[in-house]
């Protein structure tokens, strides 16, 4: 089984692509938080390529799209107690 791990997403959409549009592909993935206007913070097993693929509809022509790996083993910050228990509960299922 492939590797779990978070992932980093902000997405800006094409014209007449809707937020419920993007969370709809988002839920293919084990989990995800929307933490702030278009952006996102994925748990998944599938690549980097992968998720390009299946969002490139999203934002070609005219969007904006970039997908990196999180790292989320030293941090810190201010956020809502809800990103705190989601990132929790992720990281608990990585094996």
């Amino acid at each position: 089984m492939p590797k779990k791990t978070f992932l980093q997403l902000y997405i800006i959409p094409k014209e007449g692509v809707s937020r419920e549009n993007i969370e709809a592909t988002l839920n293919k993935g084990l989990d995800w938080i929307r933490y702030a206007p278009n952006n996102y913070v994925l748990f998944t097993s599938v690549t980097i390529k992968a998720w390009m693929g299946r969002l490139r509809e999203h934002v070609e022509d005219g969007g904006t799209l970039f997908i990196c790996k999180l790292d989320v083993t030293n941090r810190n910050g201010l956020m809502i107690n809800e990103f705190w228990e989601w990132l929790q509960k992720n990281e608990a299922r990585i094996e």
